[in-house]
């Protein structure tokens, strides 16, 4: 589980810059590369980037979750959740 590099994923596929998450959270660019490539970003600092990408921390804990560890019958499932938390 890297909860840094999920951030960063999930950013991305926001389509938002760091700078922006810079911006809205209060911080620093630097801060934010920091929690973007910590393993276990500090709470603070997860929250703040989870607010500024408008997204509940859950939504980071499910997309650290590798689909090898769902069970086949449930993958679908999952892969719609990962979807729509995002939205």
């Amino acid at each position: 589980m890297n909860i840094g590099l999920t951030l960063r994923k999930i950013r991305k596929i926001k389509d938002l810059p760091i700078k922006y998450i810079a911006y809205v959270s209060g911080t620093s660019v630097s801060n934010i590369g920091l929690a973007e490539t910590a393993k276990l970003p500090r709470q603070e600092s997860l929250m703040r980037h989870c607010n500024a990408l408008k997204i509940p921390i859950a939504a980071v804990l499910l997309h650290t979750v590798n689909e090898d560890e769902i069970p086949p019958e449930h993958i679908d499932s999952f892969r719609k959740l990962k979807e729509d938390i995002l939205k």
